[in-house]
């Protein structure tokens, strides 16, 4: 099942550049939405093996996978 579908999220890649990380944006309805959708990126079945979330606040923080980052961002 996609992931927009289950959690109704429409993720957004943004890529960053020399002073902005790529982030990850999606609506989300809570910050409980949040905690789900970073439990489904790296802890679930179907997380991404080895990513690790730093939260920074309830509604974003970075995915990190090896040397690469990502910011996590909810628009809730």
């Amino acid at each position: 099942m996609p992931l927009w579908y289950r959690f109704d999220l429409s993720p957004a890649w943004v890529t960053g550049h020399a002073t902005r990380q790529d982030r990850l944006i999606w609506d989300a309805r809570s910050d409980s939405e949040h905690d789900q959708v970073v439990e489904l990126l790296t802890r679930s079945a179907a997380r991404i093996p080895d990513a690790v979330y730093r939260e920074k606040t309830s509604g974003s923080g970075t995915l990190q996978l090896g040397s690469g980052r990502a910011q996590l961002i909810s628009n809730c």
